[in-house]
């Protein structure tokens, strides 16, 4: 298989499995509204303080009452989940499997795990072309049938690992998938715009920003309404948004 080139490891608490096991155990996994992959930085432009602010951030944000309204706007009301780690070069692993969210309880629960979610060290590249291709193949594999497939990428660098950059994106819209970002600024502050020319694509795509990794949880919370509310499908799309 083509995608084990790259690192398939799924961490769940003490207990390693490899994807194939998962996509069986998982088969059949139903019909969704959306697919969505949550990408985490945690490159060593991350601090261990960054990445908890992270972590803290996508647990508050998805269990944020708007989120959950968003989700259950939906026509199906649920989507389905999964939370990657990504680093360097071969260095992209799924911390949190595939995970249905229809309700405030199971947004809930799967907040809980990601605040417990252990950070992995996979060396010192920033490789967001890495995480998109790995995303585009997870989506590919995932056991749902999704309306929309999106990868959300966060992270505060550019990638320095390869120099083919927008191919990875062009290979996942072409795919049906749209990639949004959410450009952390805290020391690039044109981050955004790298982005835009070379990370987000597809349908409705956009990237947000924020200055400080203390507001990534307010700024991921308003990026998940966005990305999964259907409403937000049927306006103009923006290609970025500078607040």
């Amino acid at each position: 298989m083509k995608a084990v080139r790259w690192s398939l490891i799924i961490l769940c608490g003490a207990m390693l499995v490899v994807a194939p096991n998962v996509r069986r155990s998982q088969a059949n996994g139903g019909t969704v509204d959306l697919a969505l992959v949550l990408a985490v930085d945690t490159s060593r432009s991350v601090n261990d303080e960054e990445y908890q602010l992270q972590r803290g951030g996508l647990a508050y944000a998805i269990r944020h009452p708007e989120v959950v309204a968003a989700i259950k706007s939906g026509r199906l009301k649920k989507i389905a989940v999964t939370v990657v780690q990504w680093t360097d070069f071969q260095a992209q692993v799924v911390i949190v499997p595939w995970t249905t969210i229809s309700d405030a309880r199971s947004a809930e629960r799967f907040s809980r795990r990601i605040e417990t979610m252990t950070r992995f060290y996979g060396g010192h590249g920033t490789h967001i072309s890495g995480v998109i291709s790995f995303g585009t193949w997870l989506l590919g594999e995932t056991p749902f049938v999704a309306a929309r497939k999106v990868i959300d990428i966060s992270g505060d660098g550019r990638d320095n690992v390869t120099n083919a950059h927008g191919e990875s994106r062009d290979a996942a819209v072409a795919a049906g998938i749209t990639i949004n970002g959410l450009a952390i600024e805290n020391e690039d502050k044109d981050l955004r715009h790298y982005y835009r020319a070379f990370v987000i694509g597809g349908p409705g795509a956009f990237v947000l920003r924020t200055q400080r990794y203390e507001d990534f949880g307010a700024a991921m919370q308003k990026k998940l309404v966005r990305e999964i509310s259907p409403k937000f499908l049927t306006l103009t799309p923006k290609p970025y948004d500078a607040g």
